[in-house]
């Protein structure tokens, strides 16, 4: 059992029975439509098209140089789950993952490099 079809019996376990509960549909509707993908999700597409960043170079940073940026990863996160609807940690949490997407393309680009050199 896949992790979609987990939280689809989860959610259909929690609901009651007796109770149409429309936001719990909604999330079903959408875990059975994300199972039927089967293509891998790209952290950006215009990246894959190869076409230049739409931020320039604004995370072309180092992640103290980030609002909030002394704020760890993890803390970060559980602020977003504790605090709910506040825009402003909504956007800090929105540059972060913008910024760890570069990084992490920017880190395996790295790695391919020292794996070519070393073989």
């Amino acid at each position: 059992m896949d992790i979609c079809d987990q939280l689809k019996d989860s959610i259909q376990n929690d609901c009651n029975p007796s109770q149409t509960n429309a936001f719990y549909q909604e999330i079903i509707d959408e875990f059975t439509h994300l199972k039927g993908l089967n293509n891998p999700t790209s952290a950006a597409t215009w990246r894959e098209r190869a076409e230049a960043d739409p931020h320039d170079d604004r995370y072309d940073c180092g992640r103290e140089d980030l609002l909030c940026g002394h704020i760890t990863d993890d803390d970060l996160a559980n602020r977003q789950f504790l605090v709910e609807g506040k825009i402003h940690l909504q956007t800090i949490v929105k540059d972060r993952i913008r910024w760890l997407s570069r990084a992490l393309v920017k880190t395996n680009a790295e790695l391919e490099v020292l794996r070519k050199t070393r073989t």
